[in-house]
């Protein structure tokens, strides 16, 4: 599920149309993906 929500956020799908898109979802989520980005 990483890469899926990076893959979108590089594509130019914004938060808010992520969340909308997954609900199960919460920014705190995508905000740890981002984390875990940066450190690989």
């Amino acid at each position: 599920m990483v890469t899926t929500i990076l893959e979108l956020l590089s594509s130019g799908m914004t938060m808010k149309e992520i969340l909308e898109d997954y609900t199960s979802l919460e920014k705190e989520d995508i905000f740890a993906c981002l984390k875990y980005a940066a450190t690989i």
